[in-house]
């Protein structure tokens, strides 16, 4: 049963638990194009073939195990894909001691770590209601939305540190012992999940379902309120991740800002992000979610627009302008996250909320690579500021999926189940 209250020994645990995946994740990914090129020298296409392997694993695990995110012992699921990546990044810190490291390990590293941890995420997405009460939902997903930003803010100076000063075998070992610890959060709900009946669709039959992604997609395309705030969230990674792409080499050319200048910049935007914790329960216990989603969508376009007159400024105005403009954009998807986030865990059935959770993974973040290969190969025919424009109007049109929706402008604030 749901605890009557937010910080619940439950929660509390499980939310620290998540952090710590949520920053190991995030340091793995930092470092491996790293490794590569310090390592083994790697060259543009080793490094781009990391960053395609990163992508195909989130791809295929969600196809291939989205029905295991609907295992009536979520808690074992959680813990075990914890303890996996653990003993993968074991693996590493072992190989990169004995130099027996290869740039084909970092591949398997990249594609397995970033499978296990979008079905990771989609199973704790549909653990989160069973152990918060529906009230403290909209909360819950708040500060669950706040570990990414500030996982963002320090994921890529620590790995900088340790790669820098101590090496990979050290970062790898490190990593391990992370995500064993993520691994006691959920093996300590073993009481919820004790108790918890048996869900007929998801425990007897996970291997002939084994391509249970189908029936989230099926799901979310015959949901008229699931279905439009899915395609506007693809619709606006698919232009975010083209001006992420971007945003860094126009600041570092046309801009003359230095790299460093540029992470302190985003290391202030993860500090403002965290802001919409703050709002982010307010705006979804009483703006109707249409509004809400829609102006969350739509705010990022004022960032992009800060980043296109970066050239008209000075050195000092330009980092502020920066820190300001990815800010905004953090601190609306935070609370974009958030509410889009508790309006799927009270509105999606629980027996299916894994797999549905998987599908909407699967369809907003397997754009991201689509998006930054349009925008690499638009720059070879059109100007970077031309580029940049086009992807912050694609911003803007992302909530006209919202808009033309009849069932979703009817919601109210607070939807009840069903």
């Amino acid at each position: 049963m749901a605890d009557n209250k937010l910080w619940s020994r439950s929660f509390s645990r499980l939310w620290a638990c998540e952090g710590v995946s949520v920053l190991s994740a995030q340091m793995l990914i930092f470092a491996l194009p790293i490794v590569a090129v310090s390592t083994f020298q790697a060259t543009d296409a080793q490094i781009g073939l990391i960053n395609t392997f990163v992508g195909l694993g989130l791809l295929t695990f969600l196809i291939v195990g989205a029905s295991l995110t609907d295992l009536r012992r979520q808690d074992k699921l959680l813990g075990a894909l914890s303890l996996a990546r653990a003993m993968i990044c074991g693996f590493a810190a072992f190989a990169a001691a004995t130099d027996a490291l290869a740039l084909w390990h970092l591949l398997i590293i990249g594609f397995a770590i970033s499978g296990m941890t979008a079905l990771y995420d989609s199973a704790f997405s549909a653990v989160v209601p069973q152990v918060i009460h529906t009230h403290y939902l909209g909360k819950a997903n708040s500060w669950i939305a706040a570990l990414r930003s500030a996982a963002d803010i320090g994921a890529g100076s620590l790995a900088g540190i340790l790669l820098s000063y101590t090496g990979s075998a050290t970062l790898f070992c490190l990593l391990m012992v992370f995500y064993a610890i993520a691994s006691i959060g959920p093996f300590s709900l073993r009481p919820i999940f004790k108790r918890k009946p048996k869900l007929h669709s998801s425990n007897h039959h996970v291997f002939s379902q084994i391509m249970g992604a189908r029936e989230g997609i099926r799901f979310l395309l015959s949901d008229p309120i699931q279905r439009p705030i899915t395609l506007a969230i693809a619709h606006f990674n698919l232009f975010t991740s083209a001006i992420q792409a971007l945003y860094v080499v126009f600041a570092l050319r046309y801009a003359n800002l230095s790299a460093a200048e540029i992470g302190v910049s985003a290391s202030i935007a993860g500090v403002v992000g965290l802001c919409g914790v703050f709002i982010s329960d307010w705006s979804i216990k009483k703006i109707r979610p249409v509004v809400l989603l829609s102006v969350t969508l739509a705010l990022p376009v004022l960032s992009g627009a800060g980043i296109l007159i970066l050239p008209l400024l000075d050195q000092f105005a330009s980092m502020l302008v920066l820190s300001a403009s990815l800010g905004l954009w953090a601190c609306a998807v935070l609370v974009n996250v958030a509410a889009s986030e508790t309006l799927k865990q009270q509105l999606v059935p629980e027996a299916i909320l894994g797999r549905v959770s998987a599908a909407i993974r699967l369809l907003t973040w397997g754009v991201d690579p689509i998006g930054a290969g349009i925008a690499t190969l638009a720059v070879l025919y059109l100007p970077i500021h031309s580029v940049l424009m086009i992807s912050i109007i694609g911003i803007g049109a992302s909530v006209s999926w919202l808009l033309t929706s009849s069932q979703l402008r009817q919601l109210s604030p607070t939807p009840t189940s069903n």
